[in-house]
């Protein structure tokens, strides 16, 4: 038998000798052939075939390609092997590279192994004009994961801020993810800083969390529960509209004055006990109004000092939250509940917000949707939130692909609170109504183009709203 060979082949062999093997499963291979038992293994694990006339054709030299077609196959098994075994598919998948390409098979030059760490990552190039003003900037991400135990992993990513071109900046490195998840079955516990999407579109919120969060997901069903910060939230002086909190409490407080004025001089024209009774419910009223007013009218003092209030500056949102979602083959739908809580939550005067979402597919066409409610308390109002999107095609990562879309938003003032995957901005998503149109268009294998323009914007009072066109260009590797 060719000793180079079943060398490599000995090596190739990544799942242990743990199970029954086939006896005997080339003709041309016999128990005293010093490699029988690796190409044995080999064979029970699907690795070699062999040849139609059922010989292993051990005696003549391999081809690159016939090598390839085994690497692959060792591939296919690589996340049941050891960090060292991982490693040593991974040499030879470098090796057989080409020969892997010609075969249809993604290999290092798509997705990168170095040992048990796996390099994926992204480069864009945008062009966006809103409010009459251009912008030509570029953004740079990579990401890591490292398998460090049989159920552990870590992960993390570098990004890049929106530099070069017109924004006249240099790039500035930062890690925006950085997590470790541990899974056991479908269970999984993840910690640190890690994307989280909240809802169908992502529209709403698709950013990071500061925390930890428990996630069972058996392919249908999710149910994610959480705690952190959640980093695309910022709260504060900006969400509140605190000249009017503050007209609208002190006029409260005004008329409570006026009421328990009547129900004073009643009581003392006429003392009988409804009276009396109706005065001193008066009185309360004016010391729940009285306070009432204390928080907004205290806040627009400093900030028309241009000092800021509400915990001193905006701070992400920090939060208990759960999710709870089924995917089927053609439909979705989940639910989302966040609690606000925290050294702030008092002064951001948010209570909750819920959401649902739900998604319908066939063939080449997508429909879905958000709705978000969130709950204020005290001067502060409830907003909603709604998004609809239709999308038409096939995008994928192979050139020629592609995809076209239809959205539209309503959303009511201080009803979005920051964080998003859409290429619309914050300004096309609080305060606003209107429709957008996109697409996509993979121009070369994971380098896509593609563009949003937002049309028929308007504020909620009516009053039109500037427009946003976005055209970019992304190469994911």
């Amino acid at each position: 038998m060719n000793k180079k060979l079943a060398t490599v082949l000995a090596a190739t062999c990544v799942l242990g000798a743990t199970t029954a093997f086939a006896a005997n499963p080339f003709s041309d291979v016999q128990p005293s052939d010093w490699a029988y038992q690796a190409v044995e293994q080999l064979a029970d694990e699907g690795i070699i075939i062999g040849y139609p006339d059922g010989t292993f054709g051990g005696e003549r030299n391999i081809t690159r390609y016939e090598m390839a077609q085994m690497v692959a196959r060792a591939m296919a098994h690589e996340d049941m092997a050891n960090a060292e075994q991982q490693a040593q598919i991974n040499r030879l998948a470098n090796e057989f590279a080409n020969e892997l390409n010609s075969l249809g098979v993604r290999v290092t030059n798509l997705e990168n192994r170095l040992g048990n760490v796996t390099i994926k990552g992204d480069a864009r190039v945008r062009w966006a004009d809103e409010h009459d003003k251009d912008a030509f900037d570029m953004r740079a991400r990579l990401n890591f994961n490292a398998k460090v135990a049989k159920n552990t992993s870590v992960g993390a990513r570098l990004t890049t801020d929106n530099f070069g071109f017109d924004s006249g900046k240099d790039a500035k490195l930062t890690v925006d993810r950085l997590y470790v998840q541990h899974k056991v079955g479908d269970l999984g516990l993840t910690g640190g800083r890690y994307s989280e999407t909240l809802g169908q579109t992502g529209y709403w919120y698709d950013d990071a969390v500061d925390g930890v969060k428990l996630a069972y997901n058996n392919g249908d069903f999710k149910a994610v529960a959480g705690y952190g910060h959640l980093k695309g939230i910022k709260v504060g002086t900006r969400t509140l509209d605190l000249a009017k909190a503050a007209k609208t409490t002190a006029d409260a407080y005004t008329a409570s004055l006026k009421a328990a004025k009547l129900a004073v001089d009643a009581y003392t024209a006429n003392p009988t006990p409804e009276n009396e009774k109706a005065k001193y419910k008066a009185l309360q009223e004016v010391q729940r109004a009285k306070d009432a007013r204390l928080a907004p009218a205290a806040a627009l003092k400093t900030v028309e000092a241009g000092v800021p209030v509400l915990a001193g500056t905006t701070h992400d949102m920090e939060a208990t939250y759960a999710q709870l979602a089924y995917t089927g083959k053609n439909f979705s739908l989940n639910g989302v509940y966040i609690a606000p809580n925290g050294q702030y939550v008092n002064a951001d005067l948010l209570d909750s917000v819920w959401g649902a979402g739900a998604a319908f597919k066939a063939d080449f066409v997508k429909l879905s949707g958000d709705y978000f409610s969130v709950q204020g308390k005290g001067s502060r109002p409830d907003a909603d939130f709604w998004v609809a999107r239709a999308d038409f095609g096939n995008l994928s990562s192979k050139q020629g692909t592609w995809n076209l879309y239809v959205d539209y938003v309503d959303a009511e003032k201080y009803s979005y609170l920051g964080g998003t995957g859409s290429l619309r901005s914050t300004g096309l998503l609080d305060d606003v109504k209107g429709w957008g149109v996109g697409g996509a268009f993979m121009v070369a294998d994971n380098t896509k183009l593609e563009a949003l323009r937002t049309f028929n914007s308007e504020y909620q009072n009516g009053t039109d709203k500037e427009e946003r066109t976005v055209v970019q260009l992304v190469y994911k590797f």
